[in-house]
């Protein structure tokens, strides 16, 4: 019986060291894509035996290897490999992976160079048996500018493996920008960066407009019914049984449930499309005046039954509203210098000065979003006139994807449950009176 050794891998969702027996599914010039499950979920990670870090390593049988991502010969080797498939360009000359980046990211991301200098990030999946959109995604807007250009994906059998994207020099995240411009204001000068939520907010616009065009089985719009009400409603709920079991029910009252389930039954008959599913500002890239959609998995806590719901457009604005929820906890958390639970206390206490000037920016960069955001998005995907009107139809999905971020960090990040409930309960940015 084969036998697997993980451990520090931060896209595991176990703790500590893990011992498992993983099924062999393929074999070629020297990669082993193995498959194995721990408490439930199921995961594929392909070995090759290269020269890695010890964070990138994984024991196998008793010998070491490398997360084959990590190789510099495995674009080589599996593009002329059988039992792997490839789709796309392959470009003629030899491909090397450089080395890791991205390396808070959960999953692999590395640097590929060609002979002729072009550079391109390869980015391997780990979870499996899971929904996931992301190549389709890719090779739907590879030359629209929307998302970076789609080179090449790469499958076991229907099962993604990875993909291969070309890179964005000077690539810069939006959301640093925003949480320094933040720090600034909180350090006594006002400070919102007009032209970088303009341009955010204008991407996501016509990301949107470029969904409602697709007629993918995986993509295709259509007007939202009474099931999809139910199945939303059902999610809000889920999150917040599993919260409470988890021990983190603690002053969550009803109404949030209500306020999302009311929220809902009012967007029956809305247009529903393919969503990004977990978008924020640090999903995306600024080089220049131009701003890219990157990480299009989805959440990856997301229970299954869930991953493949279409819906409001909305849905996106509130999870960019939510991105801004974080920057605020943790700029006031650093400016301050509090910890996490004195940062929760102040946020809900909701008198100091501070938290009040947070909340005046939040608001002043939610209205610029939605705004840029409504002077491009199709009609048929937004149909509030007024930012009232908008922001209203945002609630309930700012209330669920909060609800998804508490739940989620009770299972993988505990020290960061707080940082989603008090930009909850004090709604920061403050989207309603």
């Amino acid at each position: 019986m084969s036998l697997l050794l993980l451990e520090n891998k931060r896209w595991l969702r176990a703790k500590g060291p893990v011992r498992v027996n993983p099924r062999h599914v393929a074999a070629c010039n020297g990669v082993h894509i193995l498959e194995f499950s721990i408490g439930g979920v199921n995961y594929v990670l392909p070995l090759e035996k290269c020269a890695c870090s010890p964070r990138n390593s994984a024991i196998y049988n008793g010998e070491r290897y490398c997360e084959a991502e990590y190789c510099a010969d495995f674009l080589e080797k599996i593009i002329n490999c059988d039992s792997i498939k490839v789709k796309g360009r392959v470009l003629g000359q030899a491909l090397r992976v450089r080395g890791s980046i991205a390396e808070d990211a959960t999953n692999p991301h590395a640097l590929v160079s060609s002979e002729s200098g072009e550079r391109f990030v390869l980015k391997g999946y780990r979870l499996a048996s899971r929904f996931n959109p992301e190549p389709a995604f890719l090779e739907y807007l590879s030359d629209t500018g929307i998302a970076p250009q789609l080179i090449l994906s790469y499958f076991v059998g229907d099962q993604p493996l990875g993909v291969m994207t070309r890179y964005i020099e000077g690539g810069i995240d939006p959301g640093s920008v925003l949480y320094n411009s933040l720090i600034s204001t909180l350090g006594g000068g006002y400070e919102i960066p007009a032209d970088l939520l303009e341009g955010v907010a204008t991407t996501v616009s016509f990301f949107h407009n470029r969904m409602l065009e697709c007629r993918g089985e995986w993509c295709c719009p259509r007007e939202a019914g009474p099931r999809d009400i139910e199945k939303w409603a059902r999610r809000v709920n889920t999150y917040r049984q599993r919260l409470r079991e988890l021990g983190w029910d603690n002053g969550l009252s009803g109404d949030f449930e209500r306020l999302a389930e009311e929220g809902f039954r009012g967007m029956l008959g809305h247009k529903i499309i393919r969503t990004h599913g977990d978008l924020h500002f640090s999903q995306m890239l600024m080089q220049k005046d131009r701003f890219f959609i990157v990480d299009f998995e989805g959440e990856p806590g997301r229970p299954p039954e869930f991953q493949q719901d279409l819906e409001p457009a909305v849905r996106d604005i509130a999870s960019m509203l939510r991105g801004i929820s974080y920057i605020a906890f943790f700029a006031l958390s650093s400016s301050l210098r509090l910890d996490s639970a004195e940062t929760f206390n102040l946020i809900i206490r909701g008198s100091d000065p501070r938290v009040r000037l947070v909340r005046e920016w939040s608001r002043e960069v939610s209205e610029r979003v939605v705004e840029a955001y409504r002077r491009s998005v199709d009609k048929r995907l937004l149909p509030g006139s007024s930012l009232t009107d908008i922001f209203r139809l945002v609630v309930p999905w700012f209330i669920e994807r909060a609800l998804y971020e508490a739940y989620y960090e009770a299972m993988y990040r505990a020290e960061n449950v707080r940082v989603a409930l008090a930009t909850l309960y004090n709604l920061i940015p403050p989207l309603i009176d």
